[in-house]
Formats: structure tokens, C-alpha cells, sequence
């Protein structure tokens, strides 16, 4: 509710400072303003006067920014579990305003779409926060937000904030991030910063559904989709996350807590309704130069409070995560990412005694490796790219291979694919080999 309240709080400020212009026979232009991230700011007075209508006056032309995007991808092969070929065919409008006001910073980004694979017309609010800084050295943003945090590049460990499968749809990378209402505490000091959110409203991820992908279904032992939507009920009270983190010479560390539940739905409750189990983990990471390019390591232990035994078959198990990584530049624009990802399964003994499907039972070990590699041509204007997911526990993987172009600061295009395989069908990726597709993206800018 909090989160809801402050987003129509915000738009209702946006308007009536719009309609503040336009009685001062002014009105708001677009701008080639590029998104970057919000300035702390002093503490916000108590006089609401006629300031805004100044300060209206001084930022009119940077007021409204933002893109209109088309895009599409189409399926390799027809999928026999869903009817269309096209798996995302959609025009999106994205309205961005950042606004500076008394030591209050407005931050707002609005997403209007037309989806034609789901037949439907929706918006959604990306971004809709206030900032502020307290007192010296500590800023404060609070309302709807992207979080994120860790060291992976698109390897997740520690953030335990909420992810779409967007990505896998042929969207921009932006879209792998789901966005959450929460407050965020920053505080900056000479021993160590802290991160503290608080998420009053519980956000999961964007699961598959079936509405867009097919995916492996237990009842039919193969590829396919669920025959209704699942009923799931979300958990009630808040999550937090914290971070502590330092800059020491060159090097970076962090510590991590979580207290909340996991994103994905696992748990059976009472009723019969899936559910959120809840989740604990704490973890580190280092970030360093090291053989002319940047290594780090990370690692995380998720702690399932609901079956501290693991012999619940429908909550995961605690797991700990090893995270490897290092990225150098090879030669001039050539950059190379490499990661390796480590997950062991605790109390493995208990799950196999206990699981009803032994075939879809996760290697106490799974081992993940992934490759980026990133060619920058033109004055960066022309950028080829390739990432690459492949397990050898798993034995599946994921290639996505991208041509991006920047025709001038307004137009920019990009192509590419989403290739999706393996031996078994259940894995995290092979499961969604019916989905490998070809995308494109156009966008207009503002």
C-alpha cells in the first residue's frame, strides 16, 4: 500500500506541475536527456511556495524524456503446446521525468504498451520515487525502485531482488529486473557504507505462466504449459536486505544479508495453495584488479527456514554459492567475460528420501559457466556481442548472440537471437528449448 500511495502521490505532483506550466503560457519540451543516476541532495524545507513554479521555469525543456520502442521475436520452430509463432510482438511508450525541488528529488518512469501476443494494453510504473538526504553523507529513496546488487554480470548470488524472464523474450537487458516498492537507506561513512531495504509489499518474480513460454510441466513429463493458471498466495510482513561495503585501494568488498522469502513459488501450504517459503542468507563478495582486468568472487548461503531438515520436498533445500569471475579486455574494443557459478545442495541425502521424482531431483552439485563477449565498432555506435549459459551438471545452455546499433543520439536498433538447449527437459534452461527465437528491436528516443 505504501508503494501504491507514493506512485499516485507522485503522478498527482507531476500533473499539477505540468498544469503549473501551462498557466505560465510554458509548456514542457522534450529533451536528449540521458537517464543517469539521481545526485544526493540537502535536506527538503518547509515552504511550499511559489519556488516551484521557478524552478518549473528553469528545467521546462528537461522535464519529459523517455523512447517509443517497437519490437518482435519469432519462434525457431512452431510450438505444439501454444498457438503462436510470434513470441513477443509488442509497441511500448516510456515517459521519464527527474525532477529537482527543494532538496527532493522526483525520479519517474512510465511504460505504456500494446502486447499483440497477449491481446492486451497495459501500463506500469518502472520508477516512481522521492530522494532525499537526511543529514550529511546518508540518502533516503523511497517508492517504487530497481534494485540490484553483487558482482555477477548476469549471474545472480546475492541479489535476491525480483527478475522477469523478459530477458529470455527478446527485451532490452533493463527488463530482466523487476521493479519493488521498498524504502532504501544509504548511510556513508569513513569505516564502511551501508545499504539497508525494506520492503513492506512482497514482489516475486515473473515466472512462466505459460501465457507466453512453454515449459517443462511434471504431469505431462515433457515440454508444455499448465492447463490453468495457479492460484498462489503471497506472503504477509516485510523483507530486508543490507549491505556493507568499502573501497579499499583498488579493491571493493561487501557483506550481505537477506531476511525475507524466495521469489520463486515452492511452498505447499495448508490450504493446498502454493506458496513463498521463507528465506534467510548472508553472504560476501571482492572485487579486484588483477592480470589487467577485473576478477571477483562472491558467495552466498540460502538458508530455508521452513524445512531446516530438508526433507520437504516442495521447499528447496539450503544451498551454498560460489561465484568465480574475471573480465579483460583482449585486445582494443575486444572485452571478454568469463564466470563460473558453483551450487551445492546441503542435506542431499534428505531430498533424494523424500522426493517424488527422482528424475527431476537437482544435482547436489550443479556447475554453471558463462562467456560474454563484447566487440565495440564506429565510436562504440556499432556494438557485436555473444553470451553464453552452459551447465555441465545440467548438460543444457543458452546462447544470445546481439548486434546493437546507434544510428544517431534518437535512433538505435538491434538484432539477435535466444537459443535455448539440453539433454533433459526439467533443466533451468533446456526447459525453455521450444522457445529459441529471433528478435528485433527499433527505438525512437526523446
Amino acid at each position: 500500500m505504501i508503494g501504491r500511495s507514493l506512485t499516485s502521490c507522485l503522478l498527482a505532483l507531476m500533473l499539477a506541475q505540468q498544469a503549473t506550466g501551462q498557466n505560465n503560457d510554458e509548456t514542457p519540451g522534450p529533451s536528449d536527456v540521458v537517464e543517469q543516476e539521481t545526485p544526493s541532495a540537502d535536506p527538503w524545507g518547509d515552504d511550499w511556495g511559489d519556488d516551484w513554479g521557478d524552478a518549473w521555469e528553469e528545467e521546462k525543456d528537461s522535464f519529459w524524456h523517455g523512447f517509443a520502442e517497437w519490437a518482435m521475436a519469432v519462434r525457431l520452430d512452431r510450438d505444439p503446446a501454444l498457438e503462436q509463432r510470434r513470441l513477443l510482438a509488442e509497441v511500448r511508450l516510456r515517459l521519464e521525468a527527474d525532477r529537482q525541488w527543494k532538496g527532493l528529488d522526483l525520479g519517474l518512469k512510465l511504460d505504456l504498451w500494446r502486447d499483440e501476443v497477449l491481446d492486451e494494453t497495459a501500463w506500469k510504473f518502472r520508477e516512481a520515487s522521492i530522494s532525499f538526504s537526511p543529514w550529511s553523507g546518508a540518502d533516503v529513496t523511497l517508492g517504487r525502485q530497481v534494485l540490484t546488487w553483487g558482482t555477477g554480470d548476469l549471474v545472480f548470488v546475492n541479489d535476491l531482488f525480483p527478475k522477469g524472464f523478459s530477458y529470455f523474450a527478446g527485451r532490452d537487458d533493463e527488463y530482466l529486473k523487476v521493479p519493488s516498492d521498498a524504502l532504501r537507506f544509504s548511510q556513508y561513512n569513513d569505516w564502511f557504507n551501508v545499504d539497508l531495504v525494506i520492503m513492506p509489499e512482497f514482489t516475486a518474480d515473473e515466472f512462466l505462466s505459460g501465457e507466453r513460454f512453454s515449459f517443462y510441466q511434471p504431469s505431462l513429463g515433457g515440454i508444455g504449459v499448465p492447463a490453468q493458471e495457479p492460484d498462489l498466495r503471497e506472503p504477509s510482513g516485510s523483507d530486508y536486505a543490507l549491505r556493507l561495503h568499502r573501497l579499499v585501494g583498488a579493491a571493493e568488498w561487501a557483506i550481505y544479508g537477506y531476511d525475507g522469502h524466495f521469489l520463486q513459488p515452492s511452498r505447499q501450504l495448508d490450504s493446498g495453495v502454493p506458496g513463498f517459503a521463507p528465506l534467510e542468507a548472508i553472504g560476501a563478495s571482492l572485487r579486484q584488479p588483477w592480470f589487467g582486468g577485473i576478477a571477483y568472487v562472491e558467495g552466498a548461503r540460502y538458508r530455508s527456514t521452513a524445512d531446516r531438515n530438508g526433507d520437504d520436498p516442495v521447499i528447496p533445500n539450503d544451498i551454498d554459492k560460489l561465484l568465480l569471475g574475471f573480465e579483460r579486455e583482449l585486445a582494443t574494443n575486444l572485452t571478454l567475460n568469463v564466470q563460473y557459478l558453483h551450487e551445492r545442495t546441503r542435506d542431499y541425502a534428505a531430498l533424494l528420501r523424500t522426493a517424488p521424482d527422482l528424475l527431476t531431483v537437482p544435482d547436489e552439485n550443479r556447475q554453471l559457466w558463462t562467456g560474454r563477449l563484447t566487440y565495440r565498432t564506429r565510436q562504440d555506435r556499432l556494438v557485436w556481442s555473444l553470451f553464453a549459459y552452459h551447465s555441465p551438471s545440467d548438460d543444457d545452455y543458452h546462447f544470445r548472440p546481439q548486434i546493437s546499433y546507434r544510428q544517431s543520439d534518437r535512433w538505435q536498433w538491434a538484432a539477435g537471437a535466444n537459443l535455448f538447449g539440453g539433454r533433459r527437459p526439467h533443466t533451468f534452461l533446456a526447459r525453455l528449448e521450444d522457445n529459441s527465437s529471433l528478435f528485433a528491436r527499433l527505438r525512437l528516443n526523446f
